[in-house]
């Protein structure tokens, strides 16, 4: 599988993520971006999850930061 390596800044807390995407993501035919979630932090206090749109290219189009970030185990 080819992967492109993407580079984002996180608004929150400044870091540098790299993220490696599988060159072949099967856009929906309504959209040309497709949003990829990034989780980070230390879960104890500061955990966020970096929303990240990229274009049919793999280009990064824009990133936020969610709101709320919840984070679950189904058992």
């Amino acid at each position: 599988m080819k992967l492109k390596t993407i580079f984002v800044m996180c608004k929150k807390c400044g870091a540098r993520i790299q993220i490696k995407l599988p060159r072949n993501i099967e856009f929906p035919e309504h959209s040309d971006l497709y949003w990829v979630v990034h989780a980070h932090g230390d879960l104890d206090s500061d955990a966020h999850a970096l929303i990240i749109e990229v274009d049919r290219n793999l280009n990064v189009r824009n990133t936020r930061v969610s709101d709320e970030f919840y984070l679950t185990y189904d058992v």
